[in-house]
């Protein structure tokens, strides 16, 4: 007995000992109706917050390591710091070699990522459960041993990384708004005066020692927390952190910040021009609240009774009244992760290509000021409040989302009245309290006879052989140093982690758990509708997806002109014969129920979503809206002219242009091939749509999905109006197969003065099919172009640092159509021809040497663990289902894809690349300078450049074969020196 007790005494020490680090200083446990995340707080010796949030519903886990700094902990002259670090710390640390962290949690299926706001900078990974200690270990060799593998060849080429980042971003329609939006609204010494990711020359001026002092003085424990949630263990999670984490010293204390509140001492109005802008934009900003403030909630409210639906006064006074394009309102546009430290109420108008602008300005104060006379009602109010809290279950969906909301809960401090944390529940709390009182009240207290900020953005006209007007960054801090701000990074020096453990041992890994693929119920009814559904009740809400087949592929020319199934669609959105627009939009915010039907080239696809308990009245709304379309020639005329202008909008965009010209090439002139165009809207009248409809709107065509907290018979039983859905043949019209490319050959689309070059390689290729060749090739491909860790992507952004990012891969096509594999990135400007030779020479590589054995490895290892990942979340659940129905596949073709991936050889590979890999017919589209890029592209031997319109149209030649060869990279080939440098 003695022995015994003794045996107990040990253990208890033992356990005692494993978490004498950690102190437990919250646990808070779901209630049954409450929206609460459970989990269990720890706090460390050094700082370090840990939360952790047991879920076993899926063998998947998801952490979130959470920095209290973002830009706005940057100095005047010294901006983009906080975004620049966050991508030196996908580097590599001391422990985990240089583009080994992407791989290795790819390697056990995971994803991982980062982003950096105004006020934090997160990194998350999902991934299957039993690399969970792994996963930490590598966290805590970055935050604890970076520097030790800190080399200014990595802070070269993120440099440039960020660089092609910012020319993404901002080199498209009012890609410097926000930019110019904060600069007015905020002092230039307010952080939040400049964007997260920084000013050029700010960049440019920054060394490898700014970096370094940055780590220093932000990236330590006392300043972050790690959050784990989904299958796991707590008890080990914690003694995980403990051994992992603990042994990393505490950084310098880190203050909460405290700045002058914003004032706006008179109305601020900036206007510039943009090349890139179809159509005028006004954007307004008034001052608001931080996030967390008591009146935000109330913000949030007004601005959507203000802006936020078709009810809204802005929605008629613009756009239904057919003044504007678009019109919205919002509190914190930028969300709560940009809002710390000062808020913002937003408005903006995007007006007609030939919209008065000074009358859209008045309109627009007009609209603001006369809120507070025309008021609103307490239905008003519920409806917007019902909408808006019917968001919030989404937050117990996915361990993702909830460690989303349990970081930011974390770095804002966020607490009830009581001192407890706050929770979702509690959250939910400050829209549910709101009376119309208080939404008056933050009318009158934050908009009314209050300052203002404006931007507005022109169009302006590009004219051949000319310059594109371009908005010009203008650094307001260039070159301000203080000394007073710098004193916080005076005398930091590295602080080498404490161990009592070996750091170079990386733990082993669990075996992985198996998973299973929803289990999925398929009926067919007499009618010939097909309803698949699973069930998932860990969350009340329900999703039903339903796709029509069809959509432009039904468009003979004749009866139905091109566009007709998108106005029908779109007429369809805008009431129903018993009810108009306006009662139909209130009805729905009072369910909290998002209906929409959109049109597609194969498809109409309808998306309805509520939640349970209002699933039935919401049905009731479903079956009106499918079997009771409103056909109202006055709104027909205002949905169409807005279709035809935004048909125009999208075509300033360059990526657009280019995707138009690729389809074109790879499809032929016919509906995969083609846009939808202005002009095409104009031969569409109100009677092609309603006989659109009448002959093409069928249950024999159509495949519903649902999924939430249903049976298989409470579905069929609540559903049972649709077995009376009446069936019609229909009859597609199958595009056909466009001129063979049989020799390289390149394309362009003229984009003048463009930063950067979106371009397209790639090639025709195979019908879709689920386990068979077209599979196998994205498994080959895998290696080259399909993930980070590719070829393509080490090569083109880690070594060259020509772009942001770069992807390949096998794309299906309708039905038993081929298919295109195509290779897509947006590369710097004067990079665009060095790109495509490198490109091309690793096809040629891939195609002859083929995949490596740690390739090959990598491969299988990644894609059989990646599975996990795939069912998490309702949404993934719907996506799953849907792919499954709409190409008819058998229930178990997850499991036979895996059958196969396991089966799968090297050598099988090997034969797949050589086979497959069509590089006699490989098309090279680019959209960008071609004024400048022309001579050079034509240099690379593909032939002269052939000019596409950004619609796609334009003459097409069909190269004979061999008249052009592929642009091979020369054994001397050194890129020029701007490029390098």
């Amino acid at each position: 007995m003695k022995n015994f007790l003794l045996l107990i005494l040990l253990l208890a020490s033992n356990v005692a000992e494993i978490f004498a680090q950690a102190i437990l200083v919250e646990k808070v446990v779901s209630e049954p109706g409450k929206l609460i995340i459970p989990y269990e707080k720890y706090q460390f010796p050094n700082g370090l917050t840990l939360i952790v949030c047991e879920d076993h519903s899926d063998p998947v886990v998801n952490i979130n390591i959470t920095y209290h700094v973002g830009s706005a902990r940057e100095t005047r002259g010294k901006s983009g710091f906080a975004h620049f670090f966050e991508h030196m710390l996908f580097q590599g640390s001391k422990h985990v070699a240089d583009e080994e962290h992407f791989k290795i949690i790819k390697n056990y299926g995971g994803d991982v990522n980062g982003n950096t706001t105004r006020d934090r900078t997160v990194y998350v990974e999902t991934f299957p459960s039993n690399f969970t200690e792994t996963a930490l270990w590598m966290e805590a060799d970055r935050m604890g041993c970076f520097l030790e593998a800190f080399s200014n060849k990595k802070f070269e080429i993120q440099r440039s990384t960020v660089k092609n980042e910012k020319d993404e971003r901002y080199d498209s329609p009012y890609g410097f708004l926000m930019e110019v939006k904060d600069q007015e609204l905020y002092p230039k010494e307010h952080p939040y005066s400049w964007s997260t990711i920084g000013f050029v020359d700010d960049l440019d001026r920054a060394d490898s020692n700014d970096l370094k002092n940055f780590f220093l003085r932000w990236y330590s424990p006392n300043n972050a927390c790690v959050i784990v949630c989904g299958d796991l263990n707590t008890n080990e999670v914690v003694a995980w952190v403990d051994k992992y984490f603990s042994g990393i010293q505490r950084g310098p204390e880190v203050k909460k910040q405290s700045l002058r509140k914003v004032e706006l001492k008179e109305n601020k109005v900036i206007s510039y021009s943009d090349a890139n802008a179809y159509a005028p934009l006004i954007y307004t900003t008034y001052v608001g609240v931080p996030v967390g403030h008591p009146d935000e909630a109330a913000l949030d409210v007004l601005t959507y009774l203000m802006g936020g639906t078709r009810n809204s006064p802005m929605y008629k006074k613009f756009i239904d009244a057919d003044w504007a394009l678009g019109a919205s309102a919002g509190n914190n546009p930028m969300s709560t992760v940009n809002h710390e430290l000062a808020g913002e109420i937003s408005f903006n108008v995007v007006g007609y290509p030939y919209s008065d602008i000074p009358r859209l300005q008045k309109m627009l104060k007009s609209a603001i000021d006369s809120f507070g006379i025309v008021g609103f009602s307490d239905d008003d109010l519920e409806r917007a409040k019902t909408n808006i809290l019917s968001n919030y279950s989404n937050g117990l969906e996915d361990g993702s989302t909830k460690a989303n909301y349990l970081s930011s809960f974390w770095y804002l401090d966020s607490k009830n009245a009581d001192g407890r944390s706050l929770n979702l529940d509690d959250d939910a709390n400050r829209y549910r309290n709101l009376s119309k009182s208080d939404i008056v009240r933050v009318h009158e207290k934050y908009l009314t006879n209050k300052f203002s900020s404006t931007v507005i953005i022109t169009p302006s006209q590009i004219v051949e052989g000319e310059e594109k007007p371009k908005y010009q960054s203008v650094n307001p801090n260039a070159g301000y140093t203080s000394k007073i701000a710098e004193v916080e990074y005076n005398g930091l020096v590295g602080r080498p982690t404490k161990d009592n453990f070996d750091r170079n041992l990386r733990p082993q890994t669990k075996e992985i758990t198996s998973v299973k693929s929803p289990k999925v119920d398929k009926r067919i009814l007499e009618n010939g509708l097909e309803i698949w559904s699973t069930y998932f009740d860990e969350t009340p809400r329900v999703i039903i997806q339903m796709n029509i087949e069809g959509g432009r592929l039904l468009e003979d020319g004749k009866y139905f002109p091109a566009g007709t199934a998108d106005l029908m669609a779109e007429m369809m959105n805008y009431g129903t014969a018993v009810r108009g627009s306006e009662e139909m939009e209130k009805e729905l915010e009072k369910l909290g129920l998002s209906m929409n039907l959109s049109a597609g080239k194969t498809g109409l696809n309808l998306y309805f979503t509520c939640q349970k308990d209002k699933l039935d009245a919401s049905i009731a709304w479903l079956e009106e809206f499918m079997f009771k379309p409103r056909w109202d020639e006055a709104e027909f005329k205002k949905v169409k002219k807005r279709s035809k202008e935004v048909s125009k909008s999208t075509l300033t965009n360059r990526s657009v242009g280019a995707s138009n010209a690729w389809d074109r090439i790879m499809n032929g002139d016919n509906v995969m091939g083609t846009p939808l165009l202005s002009d095409d809207y104009d031969k569409v009248s109100i009677e092609n749509c309603k006989a659109y409809y009448n002959a093409n709107f069928v249950p024999n065509a159509t495949k519903m999905v649902v999924v939430g907290p249903l049976t298989a018979e409470e579905i069929y039983s609540k559903f049972a109006f649709l077995s009376r859905w009446q069936r019609k043949n229909i009859s597609l019209l199958m595009p056909s197969i466009p001129t063979k490319i049989v020799t390289p050959q390149i394309f362009g689309v003229k984009y003048n003065d463009a930063a950067q070059s979106d371009i397209y390689v790639g090639f025709k290729s195979q019908p879709y099919d689920f386990a068979g060749k077209f599979f196998q090739n994205n498994i080959m491909n895998f290696a080259l172009a399909g993930n980070f860790n590719s070829r393509l992507n080490l090569k083109i952004r880690e070594d060259k640092a020509w772009t942001y990012g770069i992807r390949g891969g096998f794309s299906p096509a309708f039905k038993d159509l081929p298919g295109t594999y195509t290779i897509s990135a947006a590369i710097k400007a004067g990079a665009t021809d060095s790109a495509i030779v490198e490109i091309v020479d690793e096809l040629v590589r891939y195609k002859n040497v083929g995949i490596t054995d740690e390739e090959f490895n990598f491969t299988k290892s990644a894609l059989i663990a990646s599975e996990s990942l795939e069912y998490e979340s309702i949404g993934q659940k719907a996506s799953y289902i849907q792919q499954m129905a709409n190409r008819d596949l058998p229930i178990d073709f997850a499991d036979q894809q895996l059958k196969v991936l396991q089966a799968i050889t090297r050598d099988q590979i090997n034969v797949l690349a050589k086979t497959q890999l069509s590089l006699d017919n490989l098309v090279v589209v680019v959209a960008g300078d071609l004024i400048e890029l022309q001579p050079n592209l034509e240099a690379l031997g593909m032939g002269k450049v052939q000019m596409l319109e950004p619609n796609g149209k334009g003459k097409i030649k069909y190269l004979k074969a061999g008249e052009t060869k592929l642009p091979r990279k020369k054994l001397d080939y050194i890129p020029p020196a701007d490029l390098r440098k």
